[in-house]
């Protein structure tokens, strides 16, 4: 399990960590891919966030990936009493899942927001505190104007359910400034490093002026 910085794009402090899954045959995009076997791969989901939560970041917001089985069957991962308060779960954009379906009371990040018909809706209907933004609307933003009016629809949305939008993908400074003068409050990407074993960015406590 690797960990990767998400940045407030004008304090430059760490807002929290993305557990980010690597294996050593295949990508993590091979290893989660929806199978005949929805067991087996919520299965994995708890052995990676078991993981992950053995070793935590000291500070900051834990961001963890579950995939549609975990949700479908409501056997999310046990997180431990001293953690529950700083754990995000990011919902797939991958369907298979419907608003329903998540528990109240969970912090909950829309992951790969952008990508499809289906994670706009969901933006109407899940309650969440992050919005997302895809990496494929991240890149180059900086030097065209492609996605803009809908990066800036979504911060619209955010502010007025009082939450964030994170951009995915953030790799140069260029790009960073051009998402702070469109209102986005976090990025995470490249640009302040890749994943590691080891947090490794300065914390700073969540920030409720968002």
């Amino acid at each position: 399990m690797l960990w990767q910085p998400i940045v407030h794009l004008t304090t430059s402090q760490a807002l929290g960590y993305e557990a980010l899954a690597r294996f050593a045959d295949r990508t993590p995009a091979e290893a989660f891919a929806p199978t005949g076997d929805p067991e087996a791969l919520m299965d994995l989901d708890h052995r990676c966030i078991q993981m992950a939560l053995a070793q935590p970041p000291a500070h900051g917001l834990i961001f963890l990936n579950v995939t549609p089985a975990t949700v479908q069957a409501s056997q999310w991962p046990t997180v431990p009493d001293n953690l529950m308060d700083r754990v995000v779960w990011e919902l797939p954009e991958a369907g298979g899942w419907h608003p329903a379906m998540i528990p109240n009371g969970r912090t909950v990040a829309l992951d790969d927001v952008g990508t499809g018909f289906a994670e706009l809706v969901r933006v109407t209907q899940v309650s969440w505190r992050f919005l997302k933004i895809d990496a494929s609307l991240v890149a180059g933003i900086g030097s065209r104007g492609t996605h803009r009016s809908l990066i800036r629809d979504l911060v619209t949305r955010a502010r007025e359910r009082h939450g964030a939008v994170i951009a995915e993908g953030v790799e140069t400074a260029n790009d960073a400034a051009a998402l702070t003068t469109l209102g986005v409050t976090y990025g995470q990407g490249y640009l302040w490093g890749h994943p590691q074993r080891e947090p490794f960015f300065p914390t700073a406590a969540f920030e409720t002026r968002i």
